[in-house]
């Protein structure tokens, strides 16, 4: 990660990285990944610690690749198809740490893959879809936002990110999630002064374009997003 900061910020903190720095990059990773102990290795693996490291290390490589979009490149198809490739290695993950360990134990490390998993299927979710990918797009959502749902009852950071996914959730996804879960709406509507309390300069998810950080800042979107709640009425199919 050190490396790829000052790979990526070397100049007036503009993002420096081309697609050659990310290969050589991406073949270091790939190399410390395939030179792990058995104990680490993706058969193997179990433990909430041996789980984040994995996640981490998609979630690095989304970092070095996702902002190379941004660039007009003749490698945009191999750019893509790394970055498939790794959020489709995180999604696993976030659903075996379900599946092993369920979200209701402090975890503040599992709260990231959660919000940028659920920031994805927030911004390419549409009904135009087919059917099949509309549903797993669903799922993955719901269950990412169960995540950050339980979450919150162990720290603030959760509490926060939630609101701001629910906000951007569109209203038959937001009735999904109250099917699948009791949202308590009278804590809810007790806790709506937490837009003032956040100030945090915090980019939530993966920035592509240099342009955009500023609505990717966490203050910014709790500010946005999160005095919406699952009460608010809207058409169906637009954002509540």
């Amino acid at each position: 990660m050190h490396e790829f900061c000052q790979a990526a910020y070397i100049k007036d903190k503009e993002f420096m990285m081309t697609l050659d720095i990310a290969e050589k990059l991406l073949h270091k990773l790939k190399d410390w990944f395939e030179g792990l102990p058995a104990s680490l290795l993706p058969k193997t693996i179990a433990l909430p610690g041996q789980l984040q490291l994995h996640v981490y290390y998609y979630h690095l490589i989304l970092a070095i690749f996702e902002p190379l979009l941004q660039k007009e490149t003749a490698q945009e198809f191999r750019i893509r198809e790394v970055i498939a490739d790794a959020k489709k290695y995180l999604h696993t993950l976030v659903r075996l740490y379900y599946i092993r360990h369920g979200y209701d134990a402090m975890d503040l490390f599992i709260v990231i893959p959660l919000v940028l998993i659920a920031s994805d299927c927030v911004e390419i979710v549409n009904d135009q879809m087919p059917t099949d990918q509309l549903e797993l797009l669903r799922s993955t959502l719901i269950l990412a936002a169960t995540g950050l749902y339980n979450q919150r009852r162990n720290h603030y950071l959760a509490e926060a990110l939630f609101r701001v996914i629910l906000g951007r959730m569109r209203r038959p996804e937001v009735a999904l999630l109250k099917d699948s879960m009791k949202l308590d709406e009278r804590e809810w509507n007790e806790r709506q002064g937490m837009a003032q309390a956040v100030r945090s300069h915090w980019p939530v998810s993966v920035v592509k374009k240099k342009e955009d950080l500023d609505s990717h800042i966490l203050a910014n979107l709790v500010e946005n997003y999160a005095h919406l709640n699952v009460g608010q009425n809207s058409e169906d199919g637009e954002k509540c």
